[in-house]
């Protein structure tokens, strides 16, 4: 193993899966109710909270990929 790798179990790797998952489903459904919002307010809110959902994904997907 080098540099800050840990190893990841079978279990752990269940618990991110889980999370990329539920990550990509709020930023799909922000996205969708971004469409649907006529109020600014709430247009710039589902988009900021699209964004959000976005970032944790990819931060995410870049841990997986940086244990591999």
């Amino acid at each position: 193993m080098a540099g800050n790798q840990t190893h990841l179990t079978t279990k752990d790797l269940g618990t991110l899966q889980d999370q990329l998952n539920q990550a990509a489903l709020a930023y799909k459904k922000c996205e969708v109710y971004s469409g649907y919002f006529t109020d600014p307010a709430l247009k710039s809110l589902s988009t900021q909270m699209k964004q959000h959902h976005k970032k944790n994904f990819d931060e995410l997907f870049g841990y997986l990929n940086r244990q591999s």
